[in-house]
């Protein structure tokens, strides 16, 4: 077994109004990266953080929806 661990920072809503913006893009952003590398490295089970949906207060419906488009 083979485990990689991929770090990033996280998109905090909490932070205020003005990131609350950049959230979407961001994510979208990260989450195309991080699954083109899986695809690159030949990945076949990806575990994933909370992305930003616990104390960093992200909602975790719009998180999900992130992973879900396209």
């Amino acid at each position: 077994m083979l485990i990689e661990v991929l770090w990033h920072k996280n998109v905090v809503s909490r932070e205020g109004k003005e990131n609350i913006k950049k959230i979407p893009e961001v994510m979208l952003n990260r989450i195309e990266k991080i699954l083109i590398l899986a695809i690159l490295e030949g990945c076949d089970a990806i575990v994933l953080g909370a992305y930003g949906c616990g104390v960093f207060g992200n909602n975790p419906h719009s998180v999900a929806g992130y992973f879900n488009t396209g």
